[in-house]
């Protein structure tokens, strides 16, 4: 069960209270500070005017992630673009949250992820009998172009960087720490 009230550092004056279904409807758009999405059903409002509004599950995101040589922090404001979707801001005139690496170069938005997950169900990667993730990132959209100079080993660790961002990403949103250990032993297995 969610804690009846709850704060979050981005809103350091917001005591946010969970409700079940949003408690003032017609006030504005409800969305998910943290998504830029429709709030539908369990949320966590704050009570000034112009209310925020988290979903349980945003509310909870950890502020850092560590594994395998890359360290993610939850950003509400970045200086990249997300490596899913190539854009900073979620929609237009909406930055929603972020995570990103410790060296700058990588960055996921919080929301792009949950989609990433959502296309990956529609698609079939998960199944009755597998509950384990299966990521797939577009590769040519992933990789910068860097005049030529580039070698193929330094592109191989982009991608096995990326990669393990993206999945450190996707266990923190589920809060399923399975992810992560299936990344870690992976990556041991793999070296």
């Amino acid at each position: 069960m969610p804690q009846s009230s709850a704060f979050h550092p981005f809103f350091c004056k917001c005591d946010f209270r969970f409700y079940e279904n949003t408690p003032r409807p017609g006030l504005r758009d409800r969305i998910c500070d943290a998504r830029g999405k429709d709030v539908q059903g369990f949320v966590y409002q704050c009570l000034h005017k112009y209310a925020h509004d988290l979903q349980p599950c945003c509310m909870n995101l950890q502020r850092t992630l560590i594994g395998d040589g890359v360290t993610l922090h939850l950003r509400d404001n970045v200086a990249t673009k997300c490596l899913k979707c190539g854009c900073k801001e979620v929609s237009i005139n909406f930055k929603g949250w972020s995570y990103e690496s410790s060296c700058g170069q990588y960055s996921y938005h919080v929301a792009c992820v949950k989609d990433l997950i959502l296309e990956n169900w529609r698609r079939g990667y998960f199944d009755g009998n597998n509950t384990a993730l299966q990521i797939t990132v577009p590769n040519q959209d992933i990789v910068q172009q860097t005049g030529g100079s580039s070698s193929r080993m330094n592109i191989r660790k982009y991608w096995k960087m990326a990669k393990v961002a993206l999945k450190l990403v996707i266990s923190a949103i589920f809060g399923d720490p399975t992810t992560l250990i299936a990344t870690l032993i992976q990556s041991l297995l793999s070296n």
